[in-house]
């Protein structure tokens, strides 16, 4: 059930500080990290496996890692 997936409640909730954000996925800073910067990238289309997604949401996902590492990689140089 779409209710009960842990990352369908994160981008519902968005407790963490949005990182970037377009039409297929949601970069979010992880409330709880595992490490500084620790960020989850989401897609916004359910799939039970990242196999699943489509070229385009791969796309957005990479153009969300690519803008969430510039970002922390300038908070790191200030």
């Amino acid at each position: 059930m779409m209710d009960e997936c842990v990352f369908c409640r994160v981008i519902r909730n968005r407790k963490g500080k949005v990182l970037f954000e377009n039409d297929k996925v949601i970069a979010i800073l992880n409330i709880h990290p595992v490490s500084k910067g620790y960020t989850l990238i989401i897609p916004k289309r359910h799939v039970e496996t990242p196999d699943r997604l489509t070229e385009e949401e791969w796309h957005a996902v990479f153009e969300a890692f690519k803008t969430v590492k510039s970002l922390l990689d300038e908070i790191k140089t200030r």
